[in-house]
């Protein structure tokens, strides 16, 4: 049962930090809108949050219901392999997916210490 990509995209915000306002993630909410996360269901998601108050912050940015299943595997905090947490969590929703486990899902990548880039990838079944 393969998983298909169907939808990525990469975002950039300010690197300076004190240039945008920190409890909204624009350039996460833009590469999930252009990634096409509203497209259909999303049944899981993992996400690249090295930190415990950026997993709510991508949530908001992403538009997640309570309904979907955010890092089941534990996510990022429970383990950070710098430069490589983002092809981590693609690989884990695809496993998801292989299993029968999920149909569509989310995978986040990000990168700098406010969440300045971020990668949105949607994954199907299909």
């Amino acid at each position: 049962r393969p998983a298909w990509i169907t939808g990525l995209d990469h975002r950039i915000d300010p690197h300076t930090i004190g240039a945008r306002d920190l409890t909204s993630i624009p350039s996460a909410a833009l590469a999930g809108q252009k990634a096409g996360i509203s497209n259909g269901k999303v049944d899981v998601a993992e996400l690249d949050a090295p930190f415990t108050y950026t997993a709510p912050l991508l949530t908001e940015a992403f538009g997640l219901g309570a309904d979907v299943s955010i890092n089941p595997s534990g996510g990022t905090l429970n383990g950070h392999t710098m430069m490589a947490a983002g092809l981590m969590n693609i690989a884990k929703v695809a496993s998801q997916i292989h299993n029968g486990d999920v149909d569509r899902g989310l995978a986040h990548a990000s990168s700098g210490p406010l969440l300045q880039q971020n990668l949105a990838c949607v994954l199907e079944a299909k």
